[in-house]
């Protein structure tokens, strides 16, 4: 994995933040979290300012979630998406993923799923 993976972290919910943030702690240096927020238009800046590799968008509503992925996209066209929700519509997953998110992340988040993810951005980079 290369180092110095940089994420941001846009999560409407503080407890899962948490939960994210310390199963990425199990990657020592080589991922950096670069901001975390609850607050959509924030985290774009905060990706505007550092292009981080990932942004790891927390969604509750998939149409919501969708539009949130394209400015994303818009905003920093070489960042990987990872949406998680707890959502399981499968056409609002299709939506999220043709919008530009690459992986979706079920609510709560598993540790495996998320280190499997992150080490798939490490492989492609």
């Amino acid at each position: 994995m290369p180092p110095h993976l940089s994420i941001v972290i846009i999560d409407r919910n503080s407890p899962s933040t948490a939960n994210i943030e310390k199963l990425l702690s199990q990657f020592g240096e080589t991922v950096k979290v670069m901001g975390t927020t609850a607050d959509f238009n924030e985290g774009l800046r905060n990706i505007q300012a550092t292009n981080p590799t990932v942004v790891i968008l927390q969604v509750e509503q998939l149409d919501r979630g969708v539009e949130e992925v394209k400015q994303i996209r818009a905003t920093a066209h070489r960042t990987t998406v990872f949406v998680a929700s707890a959502q399981k519509s499968a056409d609002g997953i299709l939506s999220l993923m043709r919008a530009g998110a690459v992986e979706y992340l079920l609510e709560p988040v598993e540790s495996s799923d998320l280190i499997d993810a992150i080490q798939k951005v490490g492989r492609i980079l």
